[in-house]
């Protein structure tokens, strides 16, 4: 059976709230947890394009590769402060808004994401977000990209070597 609905994605097709939070299925305005959609964008997303998308400077973890997964409290806090979404009382960040402009650009295409059609291997060059990232910032990427193992695997990008770049917010 063949079902043409652009922009419709059916709720079957996809395994949690969140997932459906992020394919558009569900409004962003009733979310009520924040965290589990913002750690499938933090999954799929680069560092590098988060830094290049919106001019912030996100923590690298403690292993010190900068390719590693980015972690969600931490952008969503970078992300809060830079925009200067505050909370009342303490006058803390506030992750949640940040978090429902994040998952806004996520579902309008701001921050780009291609899901592998179900036949084609996850590791395929083609679906590597670090390889999408490469087209969409330019050269900054081809820096996380040089340093490769043996197979041609990134390895991560050493911080310790790299120069300092200052990113500045908007």
């Amino acid at each position: 059976m063949l079902c043409d609905c652009p922009g419709l994605v059916f709720p079957s097709f996809v395994n949690s709230k969140a997932e459906m939070l992020c394919c558009g299925v569900l409004p962003i305005a009733q979310l009520r947890d924040h965290v589990p959609p913002c750690e499938l964008v933090a999954r799929r997303i680069p560092r590098v394009v988060f830094e290049k998308t919106y001019g912030i400077k996100v923590p690298v973890p403690n292993t010190g590769k900068y390719n590693d997964p980015v972690n969600v409290y931490s952008v969503l806090e970078v992300y809060a402060r830079a925009r200067g979404f505050t909370t009342t009382g303490k006058s803390g960040p506030d992750t949640s808004r940040a978090a429902r402009v994040l998952l806004r650009d996520y579902v309008m295409g701001k921050l780009l994401y291609c899901h592998p059609p179900p036949t084609v291997d996850v590791a395929d060059a083609a679906f590597n977000p670090l390889e999408l990232a490469k087209d969409f910032i330019g050269g900054a990427a081809e820096v996380l990209l040089a340093h490769e193992d043996e197979e041609g695997k990134p390895t991560g990008f050493d911080l310790a070597g790299a120069e300092s770049k200052r990113v500045l917010s908007k």
